[in-house]
């Protein structure tokens, strides 16, 4: 798999939705954060985004150099929470405070419950959750003294069927729609709109790799293709989602477009979870 391979510079398909906006986005390398990153700029918006390591940053600058939107990378690690407090004050004194907040960074790791200490559940929250929580605390006071903002989590359809082997992840995942549900109710007086999508299989990276360690296990298939095709199968679309897929239905939240749309977990599946609510 390459990345964004239906990128939106190729496409020519999406409108000014930010144009004078500044986002943020975390751990915006790779998958649907690069996706998102490349969509917001496309869109006009100026991106300010995060990963850990300056090479992989590098490769998203080069790509979005000639989209309409500027895109500010700053190297963070997540794992340490104060990393998110230097990004936030970053881009800030750049850009000025921003506009919209997605928070995409995350780590799955599979293993065993009985296995797992209090330390691992602690390590994976604080990356996956601990970022959010101080990034949106950060933002807040900004967004309501203008009285605009959107906030998108990205979650997991996890957090809706935890997945035992990923039971960390799925806990954490789902305390991100919590808070988010909360927020929204609570901040929407003041113009700030807070919602969650949800992914299901989508072709990341990441996917990439879990395919690579699976081919030949005889648990899915001998080789990378068959291992994709067996959990594509299970989905009613019969294929993985593309990260701009999940990234386009970012943009619609973080735009005027969905100004009515507060409080949402909203699945971005191709169908593959059958549940009602």
């Amino acid at each position: 798999m390459t990345e964004s391979e239906n990128s939106p510079q190729q496409a020519g398909l999406i409108p000014p939705l930010l144009a004078g906006r500044h986002a943020l986005v975390t751990g915006g390398s790779k998958g649907i954060g690069r996706s998102t990153v490349e969509t917001f700029a496309a869109s006009g918006a100026t991106v300010s985004y995060c990963a850990r390591t300056p090479e992989s940053l590098e490769v998203v600058q080069e790509a979005t150099r000639d989209l309409p939107g500027e895109t500010l990378a700053y190297a963070a690690d997540f794992s340490d929470v104060a990393e998110a407090d230097r990004f936030y004050d970053e881009a800030s004194a750049r850009s000025g405070p921003p506009d919209i907040l997605v928070h995409n960074v995350g780590l799955s790791v599979a293993r065993n419950f009985v296995r797992m200490t209090n330390e691992d559940w602690e390590e994976l929250f604080r990356l996956n959750l601990g970022s959010s929580l101080q990034l949106t605390r950060r933002a807040f006071p900004d967004m309501k003294r203008r009285g605009w903002g959107r906030i998108v989590m990205v979650s997991s359809a996890t957090a809706k069927f935890p997945i035992g082997h990923l039971v960390d992840y799925s806990a954490s995942k789902a305390a991100m729609v919590s808070v988010a549900k909360g927020l929204a109710r609570d901040w929407a007086q003041y113009g700030i709109l807070v919602n969650t999508v949800l992914p299901g299989l989508v072709l990341t990276p990441a996917w990439d790799e879990a395919a690579e360690r699976l081919a030949g296990s005889g648990i899915r298939g001998d080789t990378v293709p068959e291992v994709l095709e067996s959990f594509s199968s299970e989905v009613p679309l019969q294929r993985f989602g593309d990260p701009d897929e999940i990234a386009k239905v970012i943009l619609f939240l973080c735009s005027e477009w969905a100004s009515y749309v507060n409080g949402v977990a909203l699945d971005v599946d191709g169908g593959w979870n059958g549940h009602l609510f």
